[in-house]
């Protein structure tokens, strides 16, 4: 039986205080508990359930959703007092793939995108009326995506129950640290080059902006340090000069 969808955004809600109750003995196993308490306060079974689901628990606050729903899964279904040891040990082997994912994708990949495209906005349209629309656009740009984010991973969750981590091996969501990374370059690149070389009547800054872009493109693709990446798109970016004047004088 799948939860309702107001089930679901209840679970939400209650998720985004996951890291209010963080300590050193449980992590986050407390703010797994007050995210499902509504549903383990009843019945007879309540004390084992608590128990079982305020253990040590610990992943990225936003793809701990996906264990939060199959967490509740399977106390619903008494997996946790038919077998403990197992239940304890599948609730530890959640922690590093649901952290890792949730890291890589929205720590190194999101977040650094989203502001990146409100700084990129300031640098073409530096006015405060601009200010006052990329400050809120910024916020409601990364934190929607993660609100749907938070629901889909209680539904999926709560369907796949202890297969919880099939859902990470998904082609849509195996897919995402690259689709990401490649958006995330285009601004970068674009970035550079607006910085370094703004957009005028005279064509050189145009081709010295687009050496920066791509330099920077293919750089941030290549996995190269970003120091490496500023030095290789100005370096080129102003050899450009030097080499069109001297092609120019032998012609």
């Amino acid at each position: 039986m799948a939860l309702k969808t107001g089930e679901i955004l209840r679970i939400v809600w209650r998720s985004l205080f996951l890291q209010v109750p963080l300590n050193y003995r449980t992590m986050q196993g407390s703010g797994y508990l007050f995210a499902i308490w509504p549903w383990l306060k009843k019945g007879d079974k309540r004390i084992s359930r608590v128990r079982a689901a305020s253990g040590y628990m610990n992943a990225h606050p936003v793809t701990a959703t996906l264990a939060i729903g199959a967490l509740l899964k399977r106390l619903q279904t008494d997996d946790a007092e038919r077998d403990p040891m197992s239940f304890s040990l599948w609730k530890n082997m959640l922690c590093g793939p649901l952290g890792m994912t949730g890291d890589s994708l929205i720590w190194d990949r999101w977040k650094p995108l989203v502001f990146s495209l409100g700084v990129l906005v300031l640098v073409c349209s530096p006015t405060i009326a601009t200010w006052w629309i990329v400050a809120p656009g910024v916020l409601l740009i990364y934190n929607i995506p993660l609100f749907i984010t938070r629901f889909w991973g209680i539904r999926a969750g709560y369907l796949r129950g202890e297969r919880v981590l099939d859902t990470l091996n998904l082609p849509a969501v195996a897919a995402l640290p690259r689709k990401l990374g490649f958006i995330g370059s285009l601004i970068a690149g674009a970035l550079c080059g607006l910085s370094l070389f703004r957009a005028d009547d005279n064509p050189l800054h145009g081709v010295q902006f687009l050496i920066a872009f791509f330099a920077t493109c293919i750089g941030i693709r290549k996995n190269v340090p970003v120091v490496w990446v500023l030095l290789a798109a100005v370096g080129l970016a102003l050899l450009l000069p030097y080499f069109g004047s001297e092609i120019i004088q032998r012609r």
